[in-house]
């Protein structure tokens, strides 16, 4: 029995992560680099419905496949199989444990609403303090290694970072007008893609610094920052919204794990 599980749960993992791999190419490329996808999407939708190991494990397998057969960095390939994983693993962890404790900890959301309108505040002022002669793109000066250079900070990133506040404010306000079970879904989505964002830029100054140099590293991390942001509004939007009922279809089907939230009453209010 527990070999047929087992047998199961791996033809279900490649299964999602196809999906991932497909859903990656549902893509809108942005003039700073990197690009808004649905990949992200299919990796969170895969945790919550079957779990953190096989939400992670997709999502690594099917994202990080697909930097591969389209020709990125390996750097690039591995942090996307680093992250992925991350983010699929926690994403349904994180929503197990909550709806076990039937908790809806929005609190923890609003910080990170003001976490992201802070780093807006702070994009704005940058751009504003040291713009320049060249339309929408300012120059901050920075030293590394005792060398001066500058950072050309385009106007996206203030305006990218500045969607995603107010999204994020719009749905605190809103959030109580949800039943339980997507406020919980819209909590776990919004701190494992914040996580995601921060890991992202992270990792990415990380490995690319290896070959790049840190300083063009972080540039480019930082350019990159408005899709990921946009990535993480779009797959929030939809995951809050979809999860539920795509649940309810697929209870009765024994495709995805059980987790009788329609029959705690108190989830659905």
């Amino acid at each position: 029995m527990k070999r047929n599980k087992n047998t199961y749960n791996i033809i279900l993992t490649a299964i999602l992560a196809a999906l991932s791999f497909a859903a990656v190419y549902i893509q809108i490329p942005l003039p700073t680099g990197g690009m808004i996808h649905l990949g992200n999407f299919v990796c969170i939708l895969a945790g919550l419905l079957c779990g953190g190991l096989i939400g992670g494990i997709s999502g690594s397998l099917g994202m990080g496949l697909w930097d591969i057969f389209n020709g990125e960095p390996w750097t690039t390939s591995i942090r996307t199989f680093i992250l992925k994983f991350i983010i699929g693993f926690l994403a349904g962890t994180l929503f197990r444990v909550f709806i076990k404790k039937d908790k809806t900890p929005l609190i923890g959301f609003y910080i990170f609403a003001a976490c992201f309108l802070a780093f807006f505040l702070f994009s704005t002022i940058l751009y504003v303090q040291f713009r320049g002669d060249t339309p929408f793109v300012s120059e901050v000066p920075y030293t590394f290694n005792n060398v001066t250079k500058t950072l050309k900070v385009t106007i996206l990133i203030p305006i990218f970072s500045g969607i995603f506040s107010i999204m994020l404010v719009l749905a605190a306000i809103f959030a109580k007008k949800l039943i339980k079970i997507q406020k919980i879904v819209l909590f776990t989505s919004t701190i494992t893609l914040t996580l995601n964002v921060i890991l992202t830029f992270v990792l990415g100054i990380l490995f690319k610094g290896i070959v790049t140099g840190f300083d063009v590293a972080f540039v480019d991390a930082l350019l990159k920052i408005p899709s990921g942001l946009m990535t993480s509004i779009i797959t929030i939007i939809l995951v809050t919204f979809l999860y539920y009922p795509i649940y309810i279809a697929l209870k009765n089907t024994n495709l995805i794990e059980d987790l009788n939230i329609n029959d705690n009453k108190n989830l659905e209010k």
